[in-house]
């Protein structure tokens, strides 16, 4: 009699709800008893349950008063709900927490739900599969789109020795996958194990530069106009972080990521050796180019490769005109890294072709002389370019000491504005070529 009366109450409205309506049996979810799960249960609002599995949670605790007829809330439920899209959660559960103001709370609890349910389930790799696409990690820098455990491995952490700001523009493209910052606190307090599953947990600089270069192999692409400002900002940043690796003398490392190195890395210690490997590399890169063909237009920018592009600057100085596809301006600001004589060095290194001051005569015009010859007759300049290291060092020495005859008496004219003599007031203009006589000697002038 009791079962033939269960089985007749299946389909009557006999449960309450939580929210204060009568439903049948078979439309119900009970909550689960154990104390983490049941914590997780209250993460799901009812309104999305009820648009992922068509159920509606009962207001008894469990679903034993009508002999197991009410399911409880299990794996198979939360799987509906992950990965559903709509309504109030376009990008799903998660992505919608991440927005919350509670996102904290929320990681926490859903983070020590995984863990419970991989240590209790029979085959935890049967549970990672059916996870295995769902996009129910939360990314750094994206709260539109989660990252999904077949993304991985993941970083941890933004690399420590790279601006964080243009790690977010890289995860804002898909170039870089980094974990939400909130998240990876949660997974390592309740699941250290999971997260050093998923993540790479010490991201390095070569890991960065890595990622960065397989974007350019796979994902860019010049043949056209790019418009959209953050994909600039993206390229921009992709190309920071190689220039960061290059001025440290490092060289892109995949193997924490998974991805095959373009470049098998040299063995050689050379300078040049390892020069002509980023030479090589530049082949697959792709640096923004002004969309007219001329440095400082802001039109547009295309993409092109460095061979075919000509540098915006000579001696860490940028040209107010350069005549032909240059390297847009841009690059050289604070934005980047404000590092003018760095990106010049890096930009080389990839095969961008030599800015020539003396070449033309139309080249010479647009070149900003006095700015040059003042950085050059600095000592402050000379011990930053000695602080920027090997890289730039060699740089500068090699444009110098491989100038043309024309560029070396193009240089040793530059005019260098009011230099002071001695301890008067008097300032005289000077060349060049004369400036340490200016600078370091001049307040012994008539003494001896």
């Amino acid at each position: 009699v009791r079962k033939r009366l269960l089985k007749g109450l299946r389909q009557v409205a006999c449960l309450l709800t939580e929210d204060g309506h009568w439903a049948k049996p078979q439309d119900c979810l009970a909550r689960p008893q154990h104390a983490l799960a049941l914590a997780a249960s209250h993460l799901i609002p009812p309104q999305l349950l009820a648009l992922s599995c068509g159920r509606q949670f009962t207001a008894h605790s469990s679903g034993d008063s009508l002999g197991g007829a009410v399911e409880v809330l299990g794996l198979e439920h939360w799987l509906q709900v992950l990965r559903f899209r709509g309504g109030a959660w376009p990008q799903g559960l998660v992505a919608g927490a991440a927005r919350s103001e509670h996102a904290c709370d929320f990681f926490l609890t859903f983070s020590a739900w995984l863990e419970l349910e991989l240590k209790e389930a029979e085959e935890p790799s049967e549970l990672l599969q059916n996870i295995w696409g769902l996009d129910i990690l939360p990314a750094f820098g994206c709260k539109e789109q989660p990252l999904r455990i077949c993304d991985g491995p993941l970083l941890a952490r933004p690399c420590m020795k790279l601006r964080c700001d243009w790690q977010r523009m890289l995860c804002e493209a898909g170039a870089l996958k980094i974990l939400e910052p909130r998240f990876r606190m949660a997974l390592q307090g309740s699941s250290a194990d999971l997260l050093k599953t998923l993540t790479v947990v010490v991201p390095k600089r070569a890991c960065v530069a890595a990622a960065c270069v397989a974007w350019h192999a796979t994902s860019l692409d010049g043949s056209g106009a790019v418009r959209k400002a953050v994909s600039l900002k993206a390229v921009l940043a992709s190309l920071a972080c190689l220039k960061e690796t290059f001025l440290a003398d490092e060289f892109p490392d995949g193997t924490d990521l998974g991805i095959v190195d373009t470049l098998q890395r040299p063995t050689s210690q050379t300078p040049n050796v390892r020069l002509r490997w980023w030479r090589d590399l530049g082949l697959w890169l792709w640096v923004p180019s002004s969309g007219d063909g001329r440095c400082g237009s802001d039109t547009s920018f295309v993409l092109r490769r460095p061979k075919d592009l000509q540098s915006c600057s000579f001696l860490g100085v940028g040209a107010a005109e350069v005549e032909g596809w240059s390297v847009l301006p841009e690059i050289l600001g604070k934005a980047w890294g404000d590092d003018p004589l760095g990106w010049e060095a890096f930009l080389d290194a990839i095969g961008v072709a030599e800015l020539s001051p003396a070449s033309t005569r139309g080249v010479v015009r647009h070149v900003r002389s006095q700015q040059l010859g003042a950085k050059l007759s600095s000592q402050e300049w000379w011990e930053k370019t000695l602080r920027l290291g090997l890289r730039v060092q060699g740089y500068v020495a090699r444009r110098l000491q491989e100038s043309s005859a024309t560029e070396t008496a193009w240089l040793q004219s530059l005019p260098i504005a009011d230099v002071k003599c001695g301890q008067s007031d008097l300032r005289a203009p000077c060349q060049l070529s004369g400036c340490f006589l200016y600078e370091s000697y001049s307040r012994f002038g008539g003494q001896f």
